[in-house]
């Protein structure tokens, strides 16, 4: 899986693009409330597979759970970047990115994506103080193909977030066990010699993945993503029509 020091990038990149051109949820600094996946005390049978195995059906039960909420800090190189997000199937999601000092508010609603950041982000990416202006307070509104907001709309996806999360950068080999967040999990070690890091996946219940962190002390990158609250409700509301902006008209009067 993709080690976190990848994570930060890839989130800064999608800010950055959503600027180029042209509801309510928690912070991600409190611990999670964990909604234990693991319904079945039995064990599942992962352990006594392959690590890529492992990884495959950590990938589908990833893909074809309800909901999720992922919530972490990730520090790398001293860029640090923190995640509050709750994610409905592929139906879309609600939370909060904070990288690179910018909180950005994200929603998504089927096929409509909002974004929203500061005035100060926008007015340097931008390059024009009235667009900036026109943006302040207001969500960016753009379908899940706009290159402004697609990158971004992987984090509201189950198959984005497998595929933006559980990508390995090297080769995988199977760690120690332990408990994560009170569910018995096996780790999948990433041997990436830039950042190893360790994806803990269940081994009981649905084999869902449960915390992406670094595998190593002294590694790059600090801190952890927890994958929690499988199956708990996620109430999805786009922004009111005031609070928009369509991405189509940025920058046209009244738009």
């Amino acid at each position: 899986m993709r080690p976190l020091r990848s994570i930060v990038p890839i989130a800064a990149a999608a800010l950055l693009l959503a600027g180029c051109g042209g509801s309510s949820t928690t912070s991600g600094s409190g611990s999670p409330v964990v909604n234990n996946p693991a319904v079945n005390k039995q064990e599942n049978g992962v352990g006594s597979l392959s690590a890529d195995e492992i990884l495959a059906r950590a990938k589908t039960a990833l893909t074809r759970a309800s909901s999720v909420h992922l919530v972490g800090q990730v520090t790398e190189d001293g860029d640090e970047m923190r995640l509050d997000l709750r994610i409905k199937g592929r139906e879309g999601g609600i939370g909060i990115i904070n990288v690179q000092n910018h909180k950005i508010e994200l929603v998504r609603v089927g096929q409509t994506v909002y974004m929203r950041t500061d005035e100060n982000f926008w007015a340097s990416q931008i390059g024009d103080p009235a667009v900036a202006k026109q943006l302040a307070g207001k969500y960016l509104k753009g379908p899940v193909d706009d290159v402004r907001l697609k990158q971004l709309a992987n984090f509201t996806d189950m198959a984005g977030l497998a595929d933006l999360m559980l990508k390995p950068d090297g080769k995988l080999a199977k760690g120690e066990r332990k408990t994560v967040n009170g569910i018995p999990a096996i780790g999948l070690v990433d041997d990436d010699p830039k950042d190893p890091g360790v994806l803990y996946v269940a081994v009981q219940g649905e084999p869902y993945p449960l915390q992406l962190a670094p595998a190593a002390a002294g590694s790059n990158s600090q801190g952890s993503i927890d994958f929690v609250d499988y199956g708990k409700s996620v109430q999805l509301t786009a922004p009111s029509a005031a609070e928009v902006i369509d991405a189509s008209k940025l920058g046209q009067p009244g738009g």
